[in-house]
């Protein structure tokens, strides 16, 4: 349900992450690559590949990503608009508005989430762990120690919630 956290336990189980081409394990350091869907692409990613700032960008440009996935999966449209202004807008953080009869069954918590995500500057977005504070999933807290654990690098059962041996993520 878009109005809460409910779905979770049944979505855990439903949704499949399938590719890591572009991966790349992050340290501390800046990463510089310019790759991945422009769509989904950061302010600060797509500043590298126009040669605004050639600084690097951090793991919140994955955090940005996941607003843009997050809206998507909440009304079932891109939060950008795709042609020429596409790239102007992802720049400003300027996205459609949440409104509207597929918004409305949204709840504000939800919305608050997306736009703390699409924050166009990096220093004022969330990062993966306050995510995982912000009240739309602090309210289950078994799902939020799940993937905590999930990665932190653990072999989770998702049926028991108990570590399995083997590689990373959820069985």
């Amino acid at each position: 349900s878009a109005t809460g956290t409910s779905c979770w336990r049944t979505c855990l189980s439903l949704i499949k992450v399938s590719d890591f081409g572009l991966s790349k394990v992050w340290g501390e350091s800046l990463l510089q690559s310019y790759v991945g869907t422009p769509v989904y692409m950061a302010p600060e990613v797509l500043a590298m590949g126009e040669k605004k700032d050639l600084t690097g960008y951090t793991s919140k440009a994955d955090c940005w990503s996941l607003g843009v996935i997050l809206y998507l999966l909440l009304c079932g449209k891109h939060p950008f608009s795709k042609g020429e202004e596409m790239i102007k807008n992802i720049m400003e953080g300027k996205f459609r508005s949440m409104t509207g009869t597929v918004w409305d069954t949204v709840s504000s918590t939800a919305k608050s989430l997306v736009r703390a995500l699409l924050e166009a500057d990096p220093g004022r977005r969330l990062s993966a762990d306050q995510v995982l504070e912000h009240p739309w999933f602090a309210g289950d807290q078994e799902v939020c120690i799940l993937a905590r654990r999930i990665m932190a690098g653990e072999v989770v059962d998702k049926r028991t919630g108990g570590v399995k041996d083997g590689g990373v993520g959820v069985d």
